[in-house]
C-alpha cells in the first residue's frame, strides 16, 4: 500500500503528466510535453523533429510501461486507474516499474538539454518544467537548486535521474527529490 505521502507524490504525478488538464492521461499528452518544448526553444522544423525523435524512444518506453495502468484497455488512463495501478505496478514490478521510470526521467532530461551539452542549466531546467507541466518558474528555479551537489551550476543527467527516482519511488518528504513537482499540497487532516 502507498504511503499517504506517495500518494500524494503520485497525484501530483499524473496531474503533471496531463498536459491538455482533460482529467484523461494518454500518449497524447506526454508527447504534446515534448512538443511544446520544442516549439518554446525555436528550433529548425528539422531539427525539432530530429529531438523529438530521439525524445520519442523513452517516452515510448515509459507510455509502454503506463499502459498496464489502463484496466479497461481504452487507451486512457483515469485518476483512478493511476493511482491503483501505481501502487499495483510499484509493489508488485518494481524491478520493471524502476526501469520504465528511469527511461522516463532520462527521455525528458534530453528533452531539457536544449544545447546538448550533456548537463542541464538552470534556465533550461526551468524552461523544461514550466513549459512541460506549467510549474511557475521562480518554483522550478527553487527545485533546480535543491538539486545541485555542492558547488556545482549545472545538473548531470545521474544527478537528474537519481532525483526523479526519488520522486517516484521514494517515502522520504525531506529528499531533494520529493519536491520534483514542487510543493504537494498539504494533506487534509479532517478528511
Amino acid at each position: 500500500m502507498l504511503s499517504p505521502f506517495q500518494q500524494r507524490k503520485a497525484e501530483r504525478h499524473f496531474e503533471a503528466l496531463d498536459t491538455n488538464g482533460d482529467g484523461i492521461l494518454t500518449f497524447d499528452d506526454l508527447r504534446l510535453s515534448a512538443e511544446r518544448m520544442l516549439a518554446w526553444e525555436q528550433e529548425s522544423p528539422g531539427a525539432a523533429r530530429s529531438r523529438l525523435d530521439r525524445f520519442d524512444t523513452g517516452l515510448r518506453a515509459w507510455w509502454d510501461h503506463l499502459t498496464v495502468l489502463d484496466r479497461n484497455d481504452d487507451g486512457e488512463i483515469s485518476p483512478e486507474e493511476f493511482l491503483k495501478g501505481y501502487e499495483r505496478v510499484f509493489r508488485t514490478d518494481s524491478d520493471a516499474y524502476g526501469q520504465a521510470a528511469r527511461s522516463g526521467a532520462s527521455a525528458r532530461f534530453d528533452l531539457g538539454d536544449t544545447n546538448g551539452d550533456g548537463v542541464i542549466d538552470e534556465e533550461e531546467f526551468t524552461a523544461l518544467f514550466r513549459i512541460s507541466f506549467g510549474m511557475p518558474g521562480p518554483t522550478a528555479a527553487q527545485v533546480f537548486s535543491s538539486f545541485l551537489p555542492d558547488g556545482e551550476r549545472t545538473l548531470s543527467k545521474d544527478v537528474y535521474v537519481r532525483h526523479a527516482m526519488e520522486f517516484l519511488t521514494g517515502d522520504d518528504p525531506d529528499s531533494p527529490g520529493s519536491g520534483l513537482l514542487g510543493p504537494l499540497p498539504t494533506p487534509n487532516v479532517n478528511a
